[in-house]
């Protein structure tokens, strides 16, 4: 009976602690800067001469009067828990307002009114090297808040900010990869 009993556990019990496991399995998403779009369409427009989104860099030609923020929606695998947020760029100067500012975002879905933006991680170029060229910028789950993805409560995106008098060929963004 013992024997018949484990079989029975071992056939029903076994394939559904494969299924949980495949669904939280470790992976990785990466974003390409053609995934951004700018928050203000016409204002982007207006005031840039030039905003680019390709598969290999986001960035502006020109000079910003007012902040820029460019945005790419995530499809995060519900219940998965983020380790690691990296963030390629180029970099060109430090030390003064011409850096981008990336952060992986959750926000809170309706009924939760005003919708609240909760910061998973967040990085700037500033603290970078001037060594003009491709950078990383690691954030470790040491770094990460909310790190939990609950597609229940939240949606995800990231955002790439631009500050006011920001030149364009200064910093871009390169891509950026989300470990989970």
């Amino acid at each position: 009976m013992k024997k018949i009993f484990k079989a029975v556990c071992l056939f029903l019990v076994f394939p559904c602690l494969l299924g949980i496991g495949a669904n939280l399995q470790a992976g990785v998403i990466t974003v390409s800067p053609s995934a951004f779009k700018p928050m203000n369409q016409a204002t982007a427009t207006d005031t840039l001469s030039s905003w680019f989104a390709t598969e290999y860099s986001l960035g502006f030609s020109g000079t910003s009067s007012y902040d820029l923020s460019f945005v790419a929606p995530l499809n995060l695998p519900n219940g998965v828990t983020i380790k690691k947020v990296t963030i390629y760029v180029w970099h060109a100067i430090t030390g003064n307002s011409q850096y981008l500012t990336c952060e992986l975002l959750a926000m809170n879905l309706p009924p939760r009114i005003p919708k609240i933006e909760n910061v998973i991680a967040s990085a700037n170029t500033n603290n970078l090297p001037a060594t003009g060229g491709y950078q990383k910028i690691v954030l470790p789950a040491t770094q990460l808040k909310y790190r939990i993805v609950n597609n229940l409560t939240y949606s995800y995106c990231l955002r790439v900010k631009f500050p006011a008098g920001a030149t364009g060929s200064f910093d871009g963004l390169y891509g950026v990869v989300i470990q989970y």
